[in-house]
């Protein structure tokens, strides 16, 4: 029993103020980070940021379990008392995130918890600092007016058509890439249409030489084209009502998490144009234009209260035509381009969200999460030993590996266990 309530402590004390474990459920990251991935996340990495909910159940980010309508987080009991706040505050802070390192923050657009420190947690790549020019032209990124640069484990990944003659071998494919997120459309002379979700060049140069293969492409979308998202409309029980054909209805509301952000430009995720990133200290102008640009920062970042009005803007009761930025702020986006949901729809990530750098994969199981957007599903699962306490952030494509952590933990925890059984025993032969 004291080897069970010590493991508990240890543990809590270990998640709450020194690293988090988080799993990569989806593809946002391929192949840099895979899903199935398990890492530990540095909390120091950026200074450490106290609780914000101090009073929570231990190991549970946001809600205890999925009581109500299924997949709708708010109705879920939560897992911390809302009640009880406190400010955001970091403490011993030495680093900021710096290009292309790969960060773990707070969903800042979650709509279910209002405790920064209790939004859903995101992996994605920082691309852009406080300051910086952020800028997609046909699918590539580019910073401050110049071309990304490709770390040595980063791997690009893009969306790809691919039209054949005949049915391709897509669980061949998947032993030999792993992840491959593919749609598979047969048209009515016998040749088939695959819409791939994210290739590598690599990959992509293999794929084109399959004896199958008639034409295949990059899915670039065109300039100018812009998709408005609305939120489906829903009867009393919360049920989407749908029309005669069995499509969803939608309501008036749009659904700005599925939209590029800002909503009033005419942008798509391989077509943005230049977007300088907010800094501390920041003096921005604010009109009917530049609202929905710096929206979210004012009203839910920085928590002014803002009002748009007879085409005039208050904050704070007063009419403004300018803002002063209180806090840095970020572009975080993923390797797997065409397949990540990151700041070209949420936009700015505030310093406040950061939680910290990931330092290692401690476990990765192939088939531990479905691939969503794919026809076909690995069969089972397996243990990448390979990946298993390998450094995430080097920048290299070879791993440093923190094989000596883990053996460190084991030792520690059962070097307690016999110390505590000795001290007992030593105890008893006193007592006698």
């Amino acid at each position: 029993m004291g080897s069970v309530t010590f493991a508990v402590v240890f543990a809590t004390i270990i998640h709450v103020f020194v690293t988090q474990p988080f799993g990569i459920p989806t593809g946002s990251m391929e192949r840099t980070l895979l899903v199935g991935d398990f890492l530990f996340v540095n909390k120091w990495s950026y200074g450490y940021r106290l609780p914000m909910r101090p009073l929570a159940i231990p190991f549970l980010q946001g809600t205890i379990f999925d009581s109500g309508e299924k997949g709708n987080p708010k109705d879920d009991p939560k897992s911390y008392v809302d009640g009880v706040k406190l400010p955001y505050e970091r403490i011993l802070q030495f680093n900021k995130p710096q290009k292309h390192d790969v960060v773990v923050f707070n969903y800042p657009q979650d709509s279910v918890h209002t405790a920064i420190d209790r939004k859903d947690p995101y992996v994605k790549r920082c691309v852009a600092v406080a300051g910086d020019i952020f800028e997609v032209r046909a699918g590539r990124l580019f910073i401050n007016g110049k071309p990304e640069t490709i770390l040595g484990d980063q791997e690009i990944q893009h969306a790809y058509i691919v039209k054949t003659g005949s049915q391709l071998d897509i669980p061949a494919l998947y032993k030999i890439y792993g992840f491959l997120p593919v749609g598979e459309n047969p048209l009515e002379n016998g040749q088939y249409i695959y819409s791939f979700q994210g290739l590598t060049d690599k990959i992509a140069a293999d794929i084109k030489q399959l004896p199958q293969v008639i034409e295949m492409k990059e899915h670039v979308m065109q300039k100018g084209d812009f998709d408005i998202r609305y939120f489906p409309r829903k009867d009393s029980n919360g049920r989407v009502l749908g029309n005669e054909d069995g499509q969803a209805l939608n309501s008036n509301k749009i659904d700005t998490t599925n939209c590029i952000f800002p909503i009033n430009k005419k942008w798509n995720q391989d077509w943005y144009d230049p977007l300088k990133i907010p800094k501390k200290g920041d003096v921005v102008t604010i009109n009917q234009e530049t609202l929905p640009e710096y929206r979210w920062i004012i009203s839910e970042y920085e928590h002014n209260s803002l009002e748009n009005k007879n085409g005039k803007i208050f904050i704070n009761g007063k009419e403004a035509n300018q803002y002063t930025i209180k806090q840095d702020y970020y572009m975080m986006v993923g390797d797997n381009r065409d397949a990540s949901l990151d700041a070209r729809f949420f936009g700015f990530v505030p310093e406040e969200n950061i939680v910290g750098k990931p330092m290692f994969t401690w476990m990765s199981i192939e088939g531990a999460f479905k691939d969503s957007g794919s026809s076909y599903q690995a069969d089972g699962w397996r243990i990448r030993w390979d990946r298993m306490f390998k450094a995430t952030n080097t920048g290299e494509a070879n791993k440093t590996s923190y094989w000596w952590i883990a053996a460190m933990i084991l030792i520690l925890f059962f070097g307690w266990e016999y110390f505590m059984k000795l001290f007992g025993k030593k105890k008893t032969e006193d007592d006698i």
